[in-house]
């Protein structure tokens, strides 16, 4: 409750309990929450102050005004940094979102040429390891995960393994770690397969990631697909030298 003796402004009180609640999911993503009125009578506050401060969680986009029907939560919306040699994973949990994988498939398959050019494959390297992972987050379908895999870097990467290690410490048992990453970022409309599996429509906007992962000597040995729901995710990128900028003015 506010404190009402204490030298911190009231409406920062206010808005420091709503996101408190937000935050610990007090309510639901698209859930409404009580109205102005009724979070006056509960607060002693008057009507203005509660809108000024709702008004500011809108903004900040945690909640959203529907009119007629009144003020729910946003969907949680996930920060992403590519910048970083860390799954997908652990920066979800890093968060404190709740996090599960459903592993769909792993088996081995046949090479194909768009897959020799990405990895840099020669022609006797006939099969490849394909992870095919389904991702929610706090049970939510969010991201579908693609994974091919040098077949010497896969040894211990099983479907037994993946439910109780990440798929990068599995390839480190075989000596293959990370150095640097090739990546490529674009939109797309979703598949059948992938409606089903995430639950959307055939034109709801879908992020796709891929990367690449490059040994210390620059041999490539995993290329990942990742397709988030668009609504879901923000993809931060950090430019460290400004002459790798697209738009930099001249």
């Amino acid at each position: 409750m506010l404190d009402k003796t204490s030298a911190i402004p009231l409406h920062e009180q206010l808005d420091k309990i709503l996101r408190s609640d937000l935050k610990n999911h007090k309510w639901g993503p698209d859930q409404k929450i009580p109205s102005e009125n009724e979070l006056a009578q509960l607060y002693g506050l008057s009507r203005m102050t509660v809108r000024a401060v709702v008004n500011h969680l809108v903004n900040d986009g945690l909640l959203y005004r529907v009119q007629g029907k009144g003020t729910f939560v946003s969907p949680i919306k996930l920060d992403v940094s590519t910048n970083r040699i860390q799954s997908f994973r652990e920066q979800i949990e890093e968060k404190g979102y709740q996090y599960h994988m459903d592993i769909i498939s792993c088996e081995n398959i046949k090479t194909t040429a768009y897959l020799r050019e990405m990895l840099c494959l020669p022609e006797n390297v006939a099969e490849l390891l394909y992870v095919y992972r389904l991702t929610y987050v706090e049970g939510e379908p969010t991201c579908i995960h693609k994974a091919f895999i040098l077949p010497e870097a896969a040894k211990f990467v099983t479907k037994e393994n993946l439910e109780s290690s990440s798929l990068f410490e599995l390839l480190k048992y075989c000596g293959y770690s990370t150095d640097s990453i090739v990546e490529n970022i674009k939109t797309d409309f979703p598949t059948d397969s992938d409606c089903k599996l995430l639950k959307v429509g055939k034109w709801h906007p879908l992020l796709i990631v891929s990367d690449v992962h490059k040994t210390s000597n620059g041999v490539p040995f995993i290329l990942n697909e990742f397709a988030f729901r668009g609504e879901k995710v923000n993809i931060n990128v950090e430019v460290r030298d400004k002459r790798a900028f697209l738009f930099v003015d001249a």
